[in-house]
């Protein structure tokens, strides 16, 4: 009997597959034949004899080209199933064939899309991503391509871009212009050589063609700080995707003309240089559409600028500004607004425009309001009644204040055995020793515990915010990390610390250097930096040259961090991956307002980032306080978290309901529902995630969002921007309107200038977004000088 019958006779159909997909995985990583054949002894104690005839046949089957019943016609009495079953199990899918090699050249996660032709309502889908969320679901891990090989044979591949360390990101040219002659023409400077993978060639509809590609880059620190470029902001020239937007990738075959992406230019992979990178900048052709955008491409020159000043304060006057207030905002609107050169503004003059304007077209009517104006007599009546505005107050309650769902953290052992005995005692809110002790729990539990075939990243970013008074926001952070000292995975960082010993360890410090130097030094990989102000971090991270902010975008999603210092001793280097670093801090909700749009400011993208909790609005009544014995309780969220680690995969029971739960959600939303799905899990004794694990979830990824919502953080690109957007909010969370005096005293505008505060505020009067008016807000006394949202129709 020859070794194929053998095999056939001996053994069972599974495991011959088996040995094919044990072939196939360890090839796939690189082990050789021989490594094949040890695995194949130790699984199943076949023969040596056996272990190799079967590795021939496998090798052979996955050579030939033609049909079964050819390749095994030495012994067609002997053809069976199991042979069958061979070669099925041998056949390399097309997604692997193409994914494979990509992800040995580029590096990177890839993701698949659906076959070239398929088709869904009539719209081809081959360059459509075939996952539910493949922004945490792309991988370069070869067991994971050759499971979507197996459930998706026939499938495109796609690469994202992804402003991380190593990520890409693409240059997709799909216009008629040349885009590499019209930048040599332009610039003088050679084309940069990097990777260009041709997409489609097509008909121009003039008896021509079109080639169609996407040339790759390398992220670079500029890249990693810009958002997309679309291609109606270039007039069809290109398109820059540079953050979470994806490629149909090498080998893929185009939905329309049936052929493959190729490869016309194999480049190492260039980073991104930094003026090739300024020319696609310059590139954008975007209609403004913001007042911030009018006035950097529109500002007047000298001959425009009369009559540009006198169409305003028609604008203005029509719309019942007095004298006074006629020249404060006609003088912000021309310092914003003229091109005066290298000479400086000249406020006389234009203050004697504005005057003999006023002089020429006053009425003697009173023009203190803004709106249309009533005899004197009527005055007082007309001022109190919206309905004689010519413009609607917008006094909808925009985003209420969020209730934290005390229902989805209840069972829990932290809930159980530290925020409910706490708050019986005490005038703490549950909310706020809550999300702190999960916080901490969760980064004890980091690089130690995940989701099975999906990265888990367990970091957090928590921010606790309560109006001014008794809610103890600093005290419930320190009760909730003083249970988990009791838990013995916590403790302060202090200079006795040698060895972090795998604990978490809280840590203020005063620059992103000290705190790197002693985490380093000490080889802790877990941590939180502690800020009891939101004011003290900004004024730190504020500093010319500080690193913070982007530091912090760093730790969060655990990229490579370190420096690169003469002084040998103060180096420190984390590899991506190998740590994780959380922020916690608290503040009032008027500091909020004053601080984050600083921070905002400094590092765009940490909003998004932050688990914002809010507390209700009135602190409880003060009362005695005590602490409770939390040594049993904590005991017991011990042993939670050591069965955890000790089974450290965890599987989501109901994919289908799983993706359910997560409809809706933007990836950060959805990565947040993974991680905090996981801790329920953990900390109810759950050994899957099953779909109660999944509703807490959501409730409290929905709660973050609605206090997300409800604060509305604010991110600008310049002062004015961010005072404007501030004004806009503290009327939003005032119903629509309130008085001049509590916006100015809210906002606290002296710090910023008696100049910047007028050129903020009358902008947002001159373009429509605010108005003033008098209200009689209490009988017999004076009106009161008011400050309105507009309310804009939907296509405004």
């Amino acid at each position: 009997m020859s070794a194929l019958a053998q095999i056939v006779t001996n053994y069972t159909p599974e495991q011959l597959t088996a040995a094919k997909e044990e072939y196939t995985k360890l090839t796939g990583w690189g082990f050789k034949r021989i490594d094949v054949e040890n695995s194949l002894k130790g699984l199943y104690r076949w023969e040596p004899a056996v272990v190799t005839a079967t590795l021939d046949e496998i090798e052979r089957l996955n050579a030939a080209s033609a049909p079964a019943q050819t390749a095994v016609a030495v012994e067609p009495e002997i053809m069976s199933t199991a042979v069958v079953d061979v070669q099925a199990a041998s056949a390399t899918s097309f997604f692997e064939s193409i994914a494979l090699p990509l992800v040995e050249k580029l590096n990177v996660p890839v993701a698949p899309c659906f076959p070239w032709d398929y088709e869904r309502d009539g719209k081809k889908m081959g360059k459509t991503v075939d996952l539910p969320s493949p922004l945490t679901m792309m991988s370069k891990d070869p067991a994971h391509i050759r499971e979507w090989g197996r459930t998706k044979k026939n499938a495109n591949v796609c690469v994202y871009a992804q402003q991380v360390e190593g990520g890409l990101c693409f240059v997709d040219k799909d216009g008629a212009v040349s885009l590499r002659s019209k930048y040599e023409s332009e610039t003088g400077k050679s084309f940069p050589k990097t990777l260009l993978v041709r997409s489609s060639i097509v008909s121009d509809g003039n008896g021509g063609t079109v080639t169609k590609g996407h040339w790759y880059f390398r992220q670079t620190p500029r890249t990693v700080t810009m958002s997309n470029i679309g291609e109606d902001k270039t007039g069809g020239l290109f398109s820059f995707r540079v953050n979470n937007m994806y490629v149909t990738s090498i080998g893929s075959v185009h939905p329309v003309t049936g052929e493959p992406y190729e490869i016309v230019e194999d480049y190492d992979v260039l980073p991104m240089p930094d003026d090739f990178l300024e020319w696609l900048q310059s590139q954008v052709v975007e209609k403004p559409k913001t007042r911030e955008e009018v006035v950097e491409r529109g500002k007047y020159k000298l001959g425009t600028r009369y009559n540009a000043l006198m169409s305003e304060l028609g604008s203005l006057w029509n719309r019942g500004y007095d004298r006074k207030g006629l020249v404060e905002a006609g003088l912000a609107w021309a310092r914003v607004h003229f091109d005066t050169g290298a000479t400086e503004f000249d406020e006389a003059l234009v203050t004697k425009e504005i005057e003999h304007y006023a002089d020429s077209y006053g009425d003697g009517q009173d023009k203190s309001l803004v709106l249309n104006q009533q005899p004197e007599s009527m005055q007082a009546a007309a001022a109190t009644d919206a309905n004689k505005l010519s413009v609607s107050i917008d006094t909808s309650e925009g985003a209420v204040r969020p209730k934290f769902p005390l229902w989805a953290v209840q069972g829990t052992s932290i809930y159980e055995n530290l925020v409910k005995p706490a708050v019986a005692t005490s005038s703490k809110f549950e909310e706020f020793i809550f999300v702190p002790a999960m916080q901490m729990m969760l980064n004890s539990l980091s690089m130690n515990v995940g989701i099975e075939l999906q990265p888990t990243n367990l970091n957090l970013f928590v921010g606790l915010i309560s109006p001014y008074g008794e809610f103890f926001k600093s005290t419930s952070c320190e009760l909730a990390h003083k249970y988990f000292e009791l838990v013995g995975i916590c403790s302060e960082m202090t200079k006795s610390i040698k060895n972090a010993e795998g604990k978490t360890y809280t840590f203020q410090a005063g620059s992103p250097e000290v705190f790197g130097i002693q985490m380093y030094k000490t080889n802790c990989r877990r941590a939180l930096l502690s800020n009891d102000e939101l004011g003290k971090f900004v004024s730190k991270a504020g500093i010319e040259s500080s690193s913070f902010c982007s530091d912090l975008l760093s730790w969060y999603g655990s990229a490579s961090y370190g420096n690169n210092v003469t002084n040998g001793k103060n180096n420190f280097s984390f590899e991506r991956g190998t740590y994780t670093f959380g922020w916690l801090w608290c503040t009032t909700d008027r500091n909020f307002n004053r601080y984050w749009p600083k921070l905002a400011g400094m590092s765009s993208g940490i909003g998004d980032r932050m688990f914002f909790v809010v507390s209700p609005e009135k602190p409880k009544p003060a009362g005695p306080y005590s602490d409770p014995d939390f040594r049993a309780g904590a005991l017991k969220t011990k042993e939670l978290i050591d069965k955890a680690i000790n089974q450290r995969t965890y599987r989501i029971e109901e994919s289908e309901a799983f993706a359910r739960r997560a409809k809706g959600l933007d990836p950060r939303s959805f990565d947040l529902l993974k991680k905090l799905a996981l801790y329920f899990a953990v900390d109810l004794d759950i050994p899957i995630i099953d779909d109660d694990c999944v509703e807490r979830a959501r409730a409290l990824v929905d709660y973050r969002n609605q206090a997300a919502a409800y604060l509305e953080p604010i991110e600008a690109d310049n002062v004015e921007g961010r005072l404007q957007k501030e004004v806009i909010r503290e009327l939003r969370q005032n119903r629509g309107k309130m008085s001049y005096r509590d916006l100015c005293r809210n906002l606290d505008f002296g710090r910023y200038g008696i100049r910047m505060w007028k050129a903020a505020y009358y902008g947002l009067v001159s373009h429509g977004d605010i108005v003033e008016f008098q209200e009689v807000r209490t009988a017999g006394k004076r009106a009161t000088r008011m400050v309105g949202l507009v309310k804009h129709d939907e296509d405004e």
